[in-house]
Formats: C-alpha cells, structure tokens, sequence
C-alpha cells in the first residue's frame, strides 16, 4: 500500500513539474515574440530615417 501511494505521489511530482515547465516556456516564447517585433520596428525606424536622412 505504501509502495502505491509513493507510486501516486511520485507520478503526481513529474506532472507538476511538466506543467510548470511548459508555462515558464510559453511565457519565455511570448518574450521572444515580442524582442522579435521590438527589433522589426526599431529597423523600420532606422530604415525611416536613413531614407529622411537622404532626402
């Protein structure tokens, strides 16, 4: 009986940790997402400007 609980309690400790480490990667992913937009604006502007700067 104790073999069984320890069984559970061990099943239910790696699913914790799966969980918990699939929603730490989906907030990294969201970061990542947005640093990547971040730098697609701060070309545009750059790209902007270049393009004022020769005009």
């Amino acid at each position: 009986m104790i073999q069984v609980a320890g069984l559970i309690l061990i099943i239910a400790i790696v699913i914790f940790l799966y969980l918990k480490n699939k929603q730490e990667n989906r907030a990294i992913d969201r970061r990542n997402r947005l640093a990547e937009k971040q730098d697609e604006l701060i070309e545009m502007l750059k790209n902007k400007k270049d393009t004022n700067d020769d005009n």
